[in-house]
């Protein structure tokens, strides 16, 4: 990684969603462009650098290109079906090993790995801003960290996407780390004259937990602590930066791609000509994350129904934050008439729409959304205690898998009270999804009356915002006025519900195939949550066709 890179980007767009604030159509779904366009600018980020200055950061190395090997000549090659792998069909399935890759070396063929994919870059050498000579320096072998001197900012997957031949073989990784024989996740960092962000690549679909410390004795030594946690596996980052930044920080995790930016603001506007230092090691999950309680701060309690609570709570200890992934929970523990109570709670996105945003809230803070029950002494007591007062919460836990959504399409949330709660940072997640466009939601809410029904409006919205979602609420005691649908669940509900989102999808899949892209979540009380699943797996399609163990997901406290 360059020491001397100034690269400025950054998105205001990631930032909103990274906040579970939705943007307007406007802002989300540009105006149509021809591919070709449309392409380039999928490209203008990753090649920014080599178009302003060159290949490898250095001006004075930029090449002049030919006529006819533009970055859009580039495109138009790619998109005219001539393959530029040089292997065929085969491409995207072959298992390349070193020797293998040191055969294509030369000029006429030139194959390249970086991060453990191989490229045949024979194609592109012409097209190469930094010149074929800079280009053919990679030839032949793993030359990540060769890339990682040069130019690490720029998209080169987006570029050489059509000459991927296939993965390298995992034993020749130059990343790996020999002790443990993990990969670590890859770091960036770009910056603006008024902020600096670093970037982590953690797998996809990794659900990463991320722990942030802050530490600063003078202002020429300020450490910054990041632990990044998925697949029961521990990532610490030590970072020394060489410049004074502000703390609290901004978060912005792309739980679909892996990408984690941590954005600071710097505490005087210019550009740095380095970031600082930074080491990597992997540790045991065991050693990484404490099962010590830490003490937090209730900043603000919102009232959301009769008897449901918007809890905001912070770190007692400031100079620590903590990004909860989604669908896990944190448990809180009271002292009680002498006795320890405990109860789980999942944290909740402040809001689903954003004109309902607390005013107060905060990147390093967690809201909780509480039910008061008469008898529920934990429940009870937590929205009872004023704002300014302590309270203890656990590590975070639960077994919810975001990887097992990878390639679903259509889901059916069914929650009953607050059990709600999992739902809704996982609602926000799937509408917001790109790579495999999401095609259906549809959540099912119970309540007891109508005047339990949290966040209806916040709900209403979002089903005009987006037409792939759709709510339907149940209520087991309700009134007269009630012109929806009552009782409790049931098996013809649910079958119904199941026939809903992939009947009237416009998909012309088989049903088998249809189902097979279904995935259904739960969450309530223990005994709703065990009949709900006890139906989902007797439940039918047609009489031949069911879901099976790995769509089924029961949230449990």
């Amino acid at each position: 990684m360059s020491d001397s890179k100034n690269n400025t980007r950054g998105s205001s767009l990631g930032a909103k969603l990274a906040l579970g604030i939705r943007t307007s159509k406007s802002a989300e779904m540009p105006k149509r462009a021809p591919p070709v366009f449309a392409e380039v600018g999928r490209l203008a980020a990753g090649v920014a650098a080599v178009a302003s200055g060159s290949a490898t950061g250095n001006p004075r190395n930029k090449c002049a290109l030919q006529p006819g090997h533009s970055l859009m000549d580039w495109i138009r090659l790619g998109a005219s079906g001539r393959d530029l792998t040089g292997v065929g069909n085969r491409a995207g399935t072959l298992s390349i090993t070193p020797h293998q890759l040191s055969e294509h070396s030369t000029p006429s063929d030139a194959w390249i790995a970086i991060r453990g994919r191989v490229y045949n870059v024979t194609h592109y050498l012409p097209f190469h801003p930094g010149g074929p000579e800079e280009l053919m320096r990679g030839a032949g072998r793993d030359a990540t960290k060769l890339f990682d001197q040069v130019h690490a900012w720029v998209n080169y997957e987006q570029i050489l996407q059509k000459c991927y031949i296939g993965p390298i073989n995992n034993s020749s990784c130059e990343q790996s780390n020999q002790q443990n024989n993990v990969i670590l996740p890859k770091f960036d960092w770009i910056q603006k004259s008024d902020c600096i962000t670093f970037i982590f690549y953690t797998k996809s679909y990794s659900n990463c937990e991320i722990l942030i410390e802050f530490q600063q004795s003078d202002k020429n030594n300020i450490n910054i602590i990041i632990k990044l946690i998925y697949d029961n596996k521990c990532y610490k980052n030590a970072l020394n930066v060489k410049h004074e930044i502000k703390w609290p920080c901004r978060t912005q995790m792309n739980y679909e791609t892996g990408k984690c930016e941590i954005v600071f603001m710097k505490l005087d506007t210019f550009i740095w000509p380095c970031y600082g230092t930074i080491q990597q090691e992997y540790q045991n999950q065991s050693i990484c994350v404490c099962d010590t309680k830490e003490k937090f701060l209730i900043i603000d309690k919102i009232k959301l129904t009769h008897n449901i609570y918007l809890i905001v709570i912070k770190r007692f200890n400031c100079q620590i934050m903590n990004c909860i992934p989604i669908g896990k929970h944190i448990r809180v523990y009271l002292q009680l008439k002498g006795h320890e109570h405990s109860r789980s709670y999942t944290p909740v996105p402040p809001c689903i729409v954003k004109r309902h945003e607390p005013t107060n809230y905060s990147t390093d803070c967690i809201c909780l959304m509480i039910k008061s029950y008469s008898q529920g002494l934990v429940s009870s007591a937590i929205c009872n205690t004023p704002s300014g007062h302590t309270i203890e919460v656990s590590p975070v836990s639960g077994g919810f898998r975001l990887s097992h959504l990878e390639f679903k399409e259509y889901f059916l949330l069914i929650a009953a009270g607050t059990g709600i709660t999992p739902m809704l940072s996982l609602l926000l997640f799937l509408l917001q999804r790109r790579s495999r466009r999401c095609q259906r939601v549809k959540l099912l809410f119970f309540n007891r009356t109508e005047k339990d029904i949290v966040w209806r409006d916040q709900f209403d919205t979002l089903m005009k915002e987006d037409n792939r979602f759709i709510v339907e609420h149940i209520l087991s005691d309700a009134n007269d006025k009630w012109q929806g649908k009552r009782g409790r669940i049931n098996f013809e509900l649910i079958q119904d519900s199941l026939e809903d989102i992939i009947k009237i999808s416009g998909d012309t899949s088989s049903l088998e195939d249809l189902l097979a892209k279904c995935y259904v979540c739960v969450c309530g009380p223990s005994p709703f949550t065990q009949a709900t699943e006890k139906i989902l797996k007797e439940i039918q399609i047609d009489g031949k066709y069911s879901l099976n163990s790995s769509q089924i997901h029961c949230f449990l406290g």
